[in-house]
């Protein structure tokens, strides 16, 4: 498998083998372990920084991998202080996601 990193993707990465795009998350670990919390419940992260990978999408290609981390990013926050923040952020994500997908097709050129 192709594995394909970059800071901005961050948290997440994608991999590639002959069939598909694998998107993966990188979680921390909770001093709960993984599974489900309550919404409201205070998170303890484990102090070793731990982590833990799910997959959570198969893609046919790149730039729709590329799409699904950019609606992820911005589906993380909870809350926004105004309708301006978070029109902000999901412009600064999908810019950064359009540059990848521009960088992307001039390679395949």
């Amino acid at each position: 498998m192709i594995i394909i990193k970059d800071p901005i993707l961050e948290p997440y990465y994608i991999g590639k083998d002959k069939f598909n795009y694998t998107v993966f998350e990188i979680v921390p670990v909770t001093l709960s372990g993984k599974g489900r919390r309550k919404k409201d419940a205070v998170v303890e992260f484990d102090p070793d920084g731990k982590t833990y990978e799910k997959s959570f999408g198969y893609y046919s290609t790149l730039g729709h991998a590329l799409e699904a981390i950019s609606r992820q990013k911005i589906t993380k926050c909870d809350s926004y202080t105004s309708l301006k923040e978070y029109m902000d952020e999901l412009k600064s994500i999908n810019q950064e996601t359009q540059n990848l997908i521009n960088k992307l097709n001039v390679c395949q050129n």
